[in-house]
């Protein structure tokens, strides 16, 4: 009894501890929140996001590709909701995130749903990316993210044991001189959120927003498996970064700099550190079209036949650097479960008094890992 009660207080004063981390206590900058304190899958996965794109260790691919997606893509948008979250800036089309845009081709599997978009970026413009290129990285970084029209909502996609179950298109910005007409909807309305955690519709003074406008006009790209970059960091995510960066002025950069992030500080170098490639491998893909999916008379769909099932990652060592080596084997990695039979041997009294405490106990981690979900759209 002792000991189940101990066990009792020690999963609860574990799982708070985690809850603490997940919910939302946590940063980019700080002794004691920073990203080598973010807990689960932060702390143990082994398929993290991001990761440096060595142009060199890239798996050149012949084949050309199609990006295709449907008419809501093309459209602009006179409102849309935008939130500062306390960790970035992020722009919704719906007052949830989910939309009617919808997105398939470029060797993804499936059809994908447009959730939301956020930005990355520095406190000066030498660093901002959360992937870097060679080791280098750009003063932003948009990530627009989706999640298969498999599931219901982001959420359902994050619950799911599927590796892929959430596609996100990485785009890098480089400073310009100019203003650039795309995202300036967005930079009128930041001076509204600059205190975090406030929502609002917004209707822009200038320009509207139309999502199209945000891909660079070469869309070659990099494919990759990854996680989340943001607790809980979870590893659901096939990564389509592209190679060229769109435009930003120091002006318009300047404005999400003004932003303030949950603890009042200035909302700056929001972007986690690169992450080890390990077994991992980078495949380059050439887009050479981007497509309506009402033009394209296949309206074919490469379709994903082991959606519910993980995907095997190819077997690498890791450099110094933490980049792949390849291999001409691979392997298929299994996890064995933990036996928590009850040894039949003990006091049937101590069974009749665990079996509860364990039905709580499972109510805790259920608890708990519905809360870390719970905050995925806000970050």
């Amino acid at each position: 009894m002792r000991f189940i009660t101990a066990s009792f207080l020690i999963v609860i004063f574990s799982c708070a501890k985690y809850q603490v981390n997940a919910n939302g206590d946590w940063c980019y900058e700080g002794n004691d929140c920073g990203p080598s304190h973010w807990a689960g899958d932060c702390k143990t996965g082994k398929s993290q996001s991001p990761i440096d794109l060595n142009s060199t260790l890239a798996r050149n691919r012949a084949d050309r590709k199609t990006l295709r997606l449907d008419d809501e893509y093309f459209k602009f948008y006179d409102n849309f909701f935008i939130l500062n979250n306390g960790h970035s800036i992020q722009i919704q089309l719906k007052d949830t995130a989910r939309s009617d845009c919808l997105m398939d081709g470029a060797g993804l599997k499936g059809s994908y749903i447009f959730a939301q978009m956020h930005f990355h970026w520095g406190s000066n413009s030498n660093v901002g990316s959360e992937h870097t290129v060679d080791g280098k990285h750009y003063p932003m970084e948009l990530h627009l993210v989706h999640y298969s029209d498999k599931y219901d909502t982001l959420v359902s996609a994050l619950q799911d044991s599927n590796r892929r179950a959430v596609a996100v298109l990485g785009i890098f910005f480089e400073i310009t001189e100019r203003d650039n007409p795309a995202i300036q909807s967005i930079v009128n309305e930041i001076p509204k959120v600059r205190e975090p955690e406030h929502t609002l519709v917004a209707k822009p003074a200038q320009g509207r927003l139309n999502l199209t406008a945000l891909l660079p006009r070469n869309l070659e790209l990099w494919r990759y498996e990854g996680s989340l970059t943001t607790p809980s960091c979870a590893e659901k995510v096939v990564w389509s970064v592209f190679r060229h960066p769109i435009g930003i002025s120091e002006k318009q950069l300047n404005e999400f700099r003004s932003a303030k992030d949950s603890h009042g500080k200035p909302l700056v170098n929001n972007f986690r550190p690169t992450l080890a490639l390990a077994r991992r491998v980078v495949k380059y893909i050439n887009v050479d079209q981007l497509l309506r999916k009402t033009d394209d008379p296949s309206n074919e769909i490469e379709d994903d036949p082991d959606a519910s099932e993980s995907t095997t990652i190819d077997q690498h060592d890791t450099d110094s650097h933490g980049h792949g080596i390849d291999h001409e084997n691979d392997e298929t990695h299994t996890h064995s479960g933990e036996d928590n039979s009850i040894d039949s041997n003990k006091d049937s009294g101590a069974q009749r008094i665990s079996t509860p405490l364990l039905s709580i106990l499972l109510c805790i981690f259920l608890c708990c890992s519905a809360s870390q979900i719970s905050k995925i759209l806000q970050h």
